[in-house]
């Protein structure tokens, strides 16, 4: 691969780790040339020119994982710690911004035993300044882990430059709760034995109109869950007996919405960067391609075998729209006194959805 460009590692490790890229397809970027968005050398002569900053938007899989690496620890031979070894070490050596901020609000949201916000500040900015080659030889099996000289290097580069510490962004609850409530009422639809998978949808878009709440990012990932095609991983748990473990599996599921929801306002938004967004979870993905490039028609065709369905589901959606546009301010005035009493809706779905359960736990004994 002839080149103008000093790559920071050696020319095959570049191809090979290019090719992993391109098989994995991690990333959803708005540039010019979807091809390039592989291509380290484009991004590199991107940067030579002085173009545009390049930013990614990680979400808490990939970064859970690359913190895991940041600690010393041997890393697993899951997918998707491949991806996040090979999505660090294309982003370092391609000079990309990483921001993590949301990664660290869903931490800190969790019950789990984790580092605290700032501990895993530190821990990725160390992880940002290991050498990409190291992550490049996880990525291509060629190592379990980052070696101990690179781990000490970046953390004396860290203890020495304090000031590389970011500042979070605002704190994203009013997206995730929005998203919460939305999925709340697919859970309950799912639940729902008397109604086809399309009715669910239909349903799903009467609500929204109704409720005046209409999360288009929601919507799209209800389409596709409602679909005969979903993924076999997707949404997992909503379906449990155990009403906590449903509701974390709400939770969970809001925070990768509101992932790609700042996103596309950042993409669309930002007009001094170019914004993508690094993920394994490739239903994610395809909502950040539909929402970005309003490709919705063929997202839909890949997960509903009916045309039918598809134009059913296109027009639901048109009449949706519509009605928000028709009922103009009234409607305004609506949402924003729904979000005010957004913790109440959110509060009686989740008590509906505990009956539903205990009764539907009482049928099956």
């Amino acid at each position: 691969m002839p080149s103008s460009h000093q790559f920071p590692f050696c020319t095959d490790q570049v191809d090979r780790l290019q090719e992993l890229l391109v098989k994995m397809a991690p990333f959803v970027a708005n540039l010019p040339q979807p091809s390039d968005m592989y291509n380290l050398e484009v991004f590199l002569t991107h940067h030579a020119i002085g173009g545009s900053r390049i930013s990614a938007l990680l979400d808490r899989n990939l970064f859970s994982r690359i913190l895991d690496m940041a600690k010393g620890k041997n890393v697993d031979t899951s997918k998707t710690s491949v991806v996040a070894a090979a999505t660090m070490a294309f982003l370092i050596a391609a000079k990309v911004e990483i921001e993590f901020n949301i990664c660290i609000y869903e931490g800190i949201s969790s019950t789990r035993d984790r580092p605290t916000p700032d501990e895993e500040i530190k821990i990725f900015h160390i992880a940002n300044n290991i050498h990409p080659t190291e992550y490049a030889e996880i990525a291509l099996g060629n190592s379990t882990r980052i070696s101990k000289k690179s781990l000490d290097d970046a953390q004396t580069t860290v203890s020495n430059n304090q000031a590389s510490r970011k500042e979070f962004v605002d704190k994203p609850l009013t997206e995730w709760k929005r998203h919460r409530l939305i999925l709340t009422k697919i859970v309950l639809l799912e639940r729902d034995t008397s109604l086809a998978r399309l009715e669910k949808l239909k349903a799903l878009f009467q609500w929204s109109m109704e409720a005046s709440f209409h999360d288009e990012m929601a919507i799209v990932f209800a389409t596709i869950y409602f679909s005969e095609n979903r993924p076999g991983k997707m949404f997992k748990k909503a379906l449990s007996g155990f009403s906590n473990r449903c509701k974390k599996s709400i939770e969970n599921t809001s925070w990768d919405l509101t992932y790609v929801s700042y996103w596309v306002r950042w993409s669309r938004s930002d007009h001094e960067k170019t914004w993508m967004f690094c993920s394994y979870d490739h239903v994610l993905l395809d909502i950040a391609r539909a929402r970005l490039s309003d490709t919705r028609r063929s997202l839909f065709a890949k997960y509903w075998e009916s045309a039918d369905d598809v134009n059913q589901i296109i027009s639901g959606f048109e009449e949706v729209e519509n009605s928000i546009k028709m009922e103009g301010e009234r409607r305004r005035r609506d949402v924003s006194d729904r979000h005010q009493r957004i913790d109440q809706l959110q509060a009686s779905l989740d008590l509906l959805l505990d009956s539903i359960i205990d009764r539907d736990n009482l049928k099956a004994k």
